[in-house]
């Protein structure tokens, strides 16, 4: 009898089961794959956010490229002798300030491109080219500000 519980007793007293083993097996599957699905969110963030400064980037540049394309046609006419109200008729703003013209180019429903010349005889001086926000703006009135106490 005593070595029939002496073999008992080495039975149960075996190391890690199987069902421990798959458990962690289990979990450790789980973990990578929890760690897959936040890489591919944020790599699909960090793509959207690219690909919308690319959009910005070649808006800008194709409103430069407008911009400078008018700058040539106005040096052109100054330089054939034209008069400096031909700005206007090229579709330059004149401004506040005498021999000062603008022309402004739409960049994306929000911003646009304000190119500002300055007109001296038959040349032209660019004075300015700034991307400005057209865009409405309302400052949020509701939420809770801090009173410093």
């Amino acid at each position: 009898m005593n070595t029939k519980t002496h073999k008992t007793r080495q039975r149960t007293r075996s190391g890690v089961g199987t069902g421990t083993t798959s458990l962690l097996m289990i979990f450790t599957v789980l973990c990578f794959a929890t760690l897959a699905l936040l890489s591919l969110s944020t790599a699909t963030a960090n793509q959207r956010i690219q690909q919308r400064s690319l959009d910005g980037t070649a808006a800008l540049a194709t409103a430069e490229g407008e911009a400078a394309v008018k700058l040539a046609e106005l040096d052109t006419a100054l330089q054939r002798g034209a008069a400096e109200n031909t700005a206007a008729g090229l579709g330059w703003q004149a401004t506040e300030s005498e021999g000062v013209y603008q022309y402004t180019v739409p960049i994306d429903e929000n911003h646009e491109l304000v190119t500002t010349v300055e007109i001296q005889g038959d040349r032209s001086s660019l004075l300015s080219q700034k991307s400005v926000y057209i865009g409405s703006w309302e400052p949020e009135t509701e939420g809770q500000i801090w009173s410093g106490a």
